[in-house]
């Protein structure tokens, strides 16, 4: 299990998505009286609902080891819940900004998504390299 390297693609990713807990997603800055307002990303329900789908998908799927199918299909519905999330805080940061006077700066937070969507990538890319050396020697019998 430990010794493929999708399952540490997987891990490292989920640390990754982890680490969004703890930094800024966006700040807002008011131009005219220069009032900082910042927000993370459990602050909304549906991106809570949404990470920890998305990161408890990420860690069932590491015990899937023995069911590749099943586990590129668990990775890939993790990823794409990563990608809506993304998206649902992309829409919800513009939405809130009707004003000409704010200023969106984007933190930290914004990135380790980004990271975990290419660390999943990653794990999908090796599950499906573990399928096909298994049918190639398969076919050698």
């Amino acid at each position: 299990m430990i010794q493929r390297i999708q399952t540490l693609w997987t891990i490292i990713g989920a640390i990754f998505l982890f680490c969004t807990i703890y930094f800024d997603i966006y700040t807002f800055t008011n131009k005219a009286d220069n009032n900082t307002q910042s927000a993370q990303l459990l602050e909304s329900m549906v991106n809570t609902i949404l990470f920890v789908l998305s990161l408890g998908l990420s860690l069932v799927s590491i015990f899937f080891f023995k069911k590749r199918a099943k586990q590129k299909r668990i990775v890939l519905i993790s990823l794409l819940i990563t990608v809506f999330l993304l998206v649902n805080i992309f829409f919800s940061t513009f939405g809130d900004v009707n004003n000409t006077n704010i200023k969106i700066s984007f933190g930290l937070g914004i990135i380790f998504p980004v990271l975990f969507i290419i660390f999943m990538a990653l794990a999908y890319f090796g599950i499906a390299k573990d399928e096909k050396i298994l049918k190639k020697s398969k076919r050698l019998r």
